[in-house]
């Protein structure tokens, strides 16, 4: 009996030679072949099946670690190495055909994918859509919205790291995106430490909300994307989103 011809979940093509989805699995095998990929951009932790690695190593399919835990209030935040990095892969002729993947094929896909669409140039109101539609049972998080909108893609366009140093980790494997808190500030709350967050390795004090001016560097992103108070943003409102939909969820992409 012939392998069955099995997408990965949320599976799509987003442009000529880029496709995203969910993690792929021994499933999805046959299929991802007749993809013809050359690259793969694996956004969660998660380890891919023996399967899945000797299909990889067999048909010269490079995989990019971009590890991040996406956007959570209020510590965590994509990095932008990890936003350079899955860039440069998504635009770079040599490496496609590329698959672009989290967990789920949601929030964190969504964000790499909503920031090509502006370096497309595509309408803020398109390009929303296009994030809800891969979102399971309204889980929107405001603050990837607000990443999409914020994020200053002309750094993206230009591909100018801001000094050697950054360009050097750029080019490395990406970690875990470390909480907001510097060395001597506010330290984590007990709950924060049970969940394994690490301590003083962040950029800026802890804090919670959201910022509302616009964001004008990639560095400023990560550093000041978190106000003191509970804001919401007037994107929050103006795009239906409910406050619970801001929470944490075990089913979201990390």
């Amino acid at each position: 009996m012939a392998e069955p011809m099995i997408p990965p979940i949320n599976f799509e093509l987003v442009a000529p030679g880029v496709y995203r989805s969910g993690f792929p699995t021994r499933k999805n095998l046959r299929f991802l072949r007749g993809l013809g990929l050359r690259s793969v951009i694996r956004l969660s932790s998660k380890e891919y099946s023996p399967e899945v690695v000797e299909f990889m190593a067999a048909s010269e399919v490079a995989a990019i670690d971009c590890i991040t835990e996406g956007n959570r209030e209020p510590f965590s935040c994509i990095n932008a190495r990890v936003i350079r990095r899955a860039f440069a892969t998504l635009t770079a002729t040599h490496a496609k055909p590329v698959l672009v993947h989290c967990v789920n094929g949601q929030q964190t896909t969504g964000c790499i994918i909503g920031l090509l669409r502006r370096t497309e140039g595509w309408a803020l109101s398109a390009i929303f859509d296009e994030y809800r539609r891969h979102v399971t049972g309204g889980k929107v998080h405001a603050l990837d919205l607000q990443m999409i909108e914020l994020w200053p893609v002309d750094e993206l366009l230009s591909g100018d790291a801001e000094d050697e140093e950054e360009a050097a980790e750029a080019a490395a494997p990406a970690q875990l995106d470390a909480p907001l808190y510097d060395e001597g500030s506010q330290q984590p709350s007990s709950e924060q430490e049970d969940s394994g967050s690490p301590g003083a390795h962040g950029h800026g004090k802890a804090k919670v909300g959201i910022v509302l001016p616009p964001v004008r560097s990639a560095a400023s992103w990560e550093s000041g994307m978190l106000l003191e108070g509970d804001n919401r943003p007037d994107l929050a409102s103006a795009m239906g989103v409910e406050d619970e939909n801001l929470e944490g969820d075990l089913l979201d992409d990390a």
